[in-house]
């Protein structure tokens, strides 16, 4: 069978699906700086300094668990195609997927909206968290401090962000 007459085929019975969930993850990358360091004192090929969290993890795990749940679901419900470079789902499971990507959405903007609410508390208990933090980690511990409450903005506004699917037949 040629590759047309394949792909002409699964795409009759089955879709092509991406799942992308998109909200602000409340980090920053560390940089040397932050830590009373040079540049020159980290060899970039060498050391990843990873990032600085601006809130608690747990401020966000609502959002994280949804997005791990609409990943979860697209996972079980397809298989790797080409590899793993897309999905492919089933016409037989497209409703049913569909539907529960729909209804995770509807929870992930709740969860996004109630972390709104809360973001101004959230904000103000992240940075009476960083006192002491700064003060154990670094000699001038205003250098670190300082780069925490201008990235923290007071709003947190509402960027495109939720779970989105996409299906490509």
């Amino acid at each position: 069978m040629s590759d047309n007459r394949l792909l002409d085929a699964l795409s009759c019975r089955g879709v092509l699906v991406n799942v992308s969930v998109r909200y602000w993850r409340a980090r920053k990358k560390l940089n040397p700086e932050d830590l009373g360091l040079s540049s020159d004192q980290v060899n970039q090929r060498l050391i990843s300094l990873g990032h600085k969290k601006l809130l608690p993890k747990d401020c966000l795990r609502s959002l994280a668990l949804a997005e791990s749940r609409a990943h979860a679901l697209v996972e079980e419900n397809t298989f790797p195609f080409l590899n793993g470079v897309a999905r492919y789902l089933p016409n037989e499971r497209l409703t049913e997927v569909d539907a529960r990507l729909n209804e995770l959405g509807d929870q992930f903007r709740h969860e996004q909206q109630e972390f709104l609410r809360q973001y101004p508390t959230y904000r103000e208990n992240a940075l009476r968290e960083w006192e002491p933090t700064a003060r154990e980690l670094v000699d001038d511990p205003t250098r670190l401090r300082s780069w925490a409450s201008p990235r923290l903005p007071r709003s947190s506004g509402s960027r495109r962000s939720g779970i989105g699917s996409r299906q490509h037949s």
